[in-house]
């Protein structure tokens, strides 16, 4: 398998940039709108604004889940900030004209904002950067959104110093129009990413109702959306606790805000110390789906101290207090630095035609539920239930959230490898298929495209009729038959071969006086399963046809209607052509005794592989049939021989030799498996490995252990072959670059090829094993995708390692086209040298020829 890793294009710069203006004006804009309505209003309002905002928050994404996924997303988000400037220039006439219902819709216009402010731009950024690399750029990224946060915050009370808290409005402004001018750059450069890839019929208004679908029948979503409403739960519990201590402790707008200032900038600090140094890092040794379990771990262990604090030494103390606005500051860096990152990276996942709607699904009617029923929640509790009671109900509920997190891993891995393997195909059965075929009308209308369909439909619709049984369809085959020319003729007899209609007997017994060869092999072959008294009489003069397809074919359909004494005389005439100086006359005597059951065919068989194997390849009509005759035989000796075959074996031989060696490796137990002598020959082993994978046979323990060994060493192996590799650098020359490329491609990628099936073998999900193609695609979102469930799924130890390869195999790539140098020329020529022995023979090969080379410059010096 050709593993392709090309380098992705990084676009971190420009979004951290973009982000951290998006993100300061957000953080203004809420300080403002939180300090004005505190201001003016009591706290027991918040539960309030909370349903408000989820009807806000509902009702906008509706109109949005109309256009999201079908428009230019770079031109609707410009779009968006420019009416954003307007609606503040807007809310701060208003508010000079001292109408006090503006400060609540303020509060919700600047909540709603906010989250689609941010949900596009992560739909931006999921345009562009796929999910593999998100892992390591999206925490990089969203810390430019943290610095904007830390430098708006520490600014705000110096703002307030100079000019009123309304007068933050146009700041706010200033902002976006900023933003603007940022993203216009960036549409500039990178535009054509955000437009949709298809064309798509215009969406109904109010058709969230239907997208809500995607809740139903894509996991991914459906899971995380829980977890989601879980978190914004139990966040908008925090959120009010930490209003009310807000609220008690300061009266003006000015105070309000000057106290968010600074406390949205240490947060933002914390959280940008965290993204800078251990985000990216955590996220990548973990995972993704595992990361995951930290911020409902810090939700649980508030909610534990807020019980515990309430229950010792009350409410109304300065600890408890402490409690509240420590767990606010702490949850933000925790959700900014880990949670939000990984979020987006679930999005990455999906396809582009689905992103949007999936995003506005989670903003647009998951969050607003959660927001309902928070503010129903407070209304109640807050009356009837006392803070520890409340409490002791928040640490279930984060509890739950961490056993919802748990489940996500698994629910992860099978999103992305439905979408991988065709989450929507659906398949038609074989028996809907018969089914359907035994329609008359169905019959005759494939009897009138049989004429005029391409070579490979034509087989295929005969097949169909031939399997019908119908005497309509055997009309329509003969018909067919008279009218065709001999190519035709050939196949339609192989296509009724081991049906057993009788109506085509005659038409079967006139094919084997055909002039054509190929007609009366396979008219051989379809007698035999029609009628063997009718056959019989022709034997004798079949034997001594000129084509030796039609011999070999003929002794095959004696051989199961012959006494002992009848196969001895035939096996006569297939020794006779099996040593037959023409590779036509072996390899249909291969041909024929693949077929034949019995010990003297099979060993006949084993003994002329044995004694041609090293020439074998040669010819490959006789490697053709010699390799698929063994594939028949399902014993340890015919597998061992294919075996051998593969050491000299061309790329093309090679896959043959896998796919006979699928259907022998099925049926050995673990003792006959280890028996095989592929040993540590890294090269052998591949094949055994690609052939138990192409069985698709569900693996035992005892083989499974075993291969977990093996790939153990095996990683050892190839990441000594890519230091050596990277040691071979400073050499130069023709010689030393084709060696270089051998190493890479035909020693470091088959080993790598090897890991990559043993996780699919010894995953019992069976995730990896359908999605092993998509880790080597040629898109980059493709195989990000497909290493998100290797990273999900399987043994994690062996996958995080495989994981780690598959990078340092990218970077490799990436060393050799730059080219390079290292250290010791002298002890890099050693090197090369022990390649001259390498199990490849193309590797070996080269390293040969690289000292030839050599040689022959040191004797010109």
């Amino acid at each position: 398998m050709e593993i392709l890793l090309p380098r992705v294009q990084s676009y971190k710069t420009q979004l951290f940039i973009l982000l951290l203006v998006c993100f300061a004006s957000a953080i203004l804009g809420d300080s403002t709108a939180e300090a004005l309505l505190l201001a003016n209003y009591d706290s027991s309002i918040i539960p309030g604004m909370f349903l408000f905002n989820a009807a806000g928050l509902f009702v906008i994404s509706s109109v949005m889940m109309i256009v999201v996924d079908n428009v230019d997303r770079g031109a609707f988000f410009l779009k968006g900030l420019l009416l954003h400037g307007v609606m503040l220039v807007v809310f701060r006439v208003f508010i000079s004209l001292k109408l006090s219902f503006i400060y609540p819709v303020l509060f919700t216009y600047a909540y709603i904002t906010k989250i689609l402010l941010f949900m596009i731009f992560w739909t931006l950024a999921n345009d562009l950067i796929d999910s593999r690399k998100a892992g390591k750029e999206f925490p990089l990224i969203a810390a430019g959104g943290t610095l904007g946060a830390v430098m708006v915050s520490f600014s705000i009370p110096s703002i307030l110093k100079i000019f009123d808290a309304e007068s933050l409005l146009l700041v706010w402004t200033i902002l976006i129009v900023m933003a603007v001018l940022i993203f216009l750059l960036v549409k500039r450069q990178v535009g054509g990413n955000f437009k949709p890839h298809t064309e798509r019929a215009r969406r109904r208004v109010f058709c969230i109702i239907k997208d809500i679908g995607l809740l139903r029948k894509e996991p991914l979503l459906c899971n995380m959306g829980i977890l989601y409403f879980l978190l914004f739960f139990l966040m908008l519990n925090q959120h009010f606790m930490f209003y009310t201590q807000l609220r008690k402790q300061f009266i003006t707008a000015s105070g309000v805000a000057s106290f968010l200032g600074y406390f949205n900038g240490l947060s933002m600090v914390v959280t940008f110390i965290l993204q800078m140094t251990v985000s990216g890092a955590i996220l990548k040794h973990f995972g993704s789906a595992r990361s995951m379990l930290l911020v409902p771990s810090l939700f649980t262990l508030f909610f534990f101290s807020l019980l515990i604090t309430s229950v010792v030494s009350g409410t109304s103390t300065m600890l408890f207090s402490a409690v509240i606005v420590g767990g606010m500051g702490v949850r933000i860096a925790f959700f900014d630095s880990f949670f939000s990152p990984n979020f987006q990276i679930f999005f990455s996942s999906l396809p582009q035609e689905i992103r949007g709607r999936g995003k506005l699904t989670m903003e647009g009617v998951v969050k607003p539920c959660a927001m309902v029923l928070s503010g129903i929640w407070l209304l109640w509790a807050g009356n009837l239930l006392s803070v520890p009671v409340q409490s002791g109900i928040l640490l279930v509920t984060a509890v739950l959230a961490i056993w919802q997190t748990l489940r996500i891993r698994n629910r992860y891995a099978e999103s992305l490898t439905n979408y991988l393997t065709g989450f929507y195909g659906k398949k038609i059965s074989g028996v809907e298929m018969t089914d359907l075929c035994n329609k008359p009308e169905v019959i005759r209308n494939l009897g009138e495209r049989l004429h005029r369909e391409e070579w490979e439909i034509k087989k295929f619709i005969i097949e169909l009729l031939a399997s019908s049984g119908l005497s309509d369809a055997t009309t329509i085959l003969i018909d067919f038959y008279q009218r065709s020319d001999s190519r035709s003729r050939s196949m339609l007899l192989a296509s009724i071969h081991g049906t057993r209609q009788q109506g085509l007997k005659e038409l079967v017994e006139k094919s084997l006086l055909d002039s054509d060869g190929r007609v009366v092999a396979n008219a051989v072959l379809a007698m035999a399963g029609l009628s063997s008294e009718t056959l019989m009489n022709h034997v004798d003069r079949l034997l001594k046809h000129g084509s030796a397809r039609v011999r070999a074919n003929t002794i095959l359909a004696a051989w199961h209607f012959s006494d002992e004494t009848r196969r001895m005389q035939l096996m006569g005439y297939i020794y006779k052509m099996l040593y037959d100086k023409f590779p036509d006359e072996s390899s249909s005597a291969l041909f024929a005794l693949g077929e034949m059951q019995g010990n003297v065919p099979t060993q006949l068989l084993l003994e002329f592989v044995r004694f041609f194997k090293s020439g074998i390849t040669e010819f490959p009509s006789v490697f053709k049939q010699s390799v698929c005759a063994l594939g028949k035989k399902k014993c340890v000796e015919s597998a061992d021989l294919l075996l051998q075959l593969s050491g000299t074996a061309k790329k093309m031989q090679k896959n043959e030799i896998v796919k006979a060696m699928g259907g022998i490796l099925a049926e050995l137990n673990y003792e006959q498996l280890c028996s095989l002598s592929f040993a540590t020959d890294y090269y052998l082993f591949n094949i055994i490995v690609n052939a138990n994978h192409l069985s698709g046979k569900v693996i035992d323990d005892a083989w499974r252990k075993h291969l977990k060994n093996a790939a153990e060493r095996e990683m050892r192996d190839v990441i000594a072959s890519m230091d050596k590799l990277v040691a071979l650098l400073s050499l130069r020359g023709m010689g030393a670059e084709l060696l270089r490329y051998a190493i890479l491609e035909e020693n470091i990628d088959i080993r790598i090829n090897t890991l990559v099936l043993i996780a699919s073998l010894v995953d019992m999900s069976g995730n990896i094993r359908k999605i092993v193609p998509r880790l080597f695609h040629t898109n980059a979102h493709m195989r990000a995708r497909a290493l998100e469930v290797l990273d999900n799924t399987g043994d994690y130890k062996l996958n995080r390692s495989i994981m780690n390869i598959l990078d340092n195999r990218r970077s490799l790539s990436g060393r050799l086209e730059e080219g390079g140098c290292a250290d010791k020329e002298s002890r890099n020529m050693e090197l090369a040298k022990q390649y001259c022995n390498d199990s490849n023979e193309w590797v070996a090969q080269c390293a040969k020829y690289f000292q030839l080379k050599e040689k022959l410059v040191g004797s010109r010096e």
